[in-house]
């Protein structure tokens, strides 16, 4: 099963809040998680500790061109052929982009 998680959230707070949801995934499924975060987090940084991460790719969040946006996020989405995916925000926009994602 692969999971992936998108969290557009900019702060170092707000990974480091997802944390127990990170955690809890990787023990109910027994697998590492996949992220798509905002570019100005520093994820690889700040999860670089956490054996439960597999892969990090950042995204870019921001509002403008939305529509190419949300196409690029569904191309990412897509190329990662999750399972389960999960948003952690309730941007309509980023609905959009899992609501066309395979």
């Amino acid at each position: 099963m692969k999971v992936l998680i998108v969290s557009p959230y900019r702060g170092i707070g707000d990974l480091i809040f997802h944390l127990p949801l990170f955690r809890y995934l990787n023990s109910k499924f027994n697998i590492k998680i996949n992220l798509i975060v905002n570019e100005n987090t520093k994820a690889k940084f700040i999860l670089k500790q956490e054996n439960i991460i597999s892969k990090i790719i950042y995204g870019d969040f921001n509002r403008q061109n939305q529509i190419r946006k949300i196409i690029n996020l569904r191309n990412k989405i897509n190329k990662f052929n999750p399972d389960l995916t999960i948003l952690t925000a309730p941007s309509k926009r980023l609905k959009a982009s899992l609501i066309i994602s395979n």
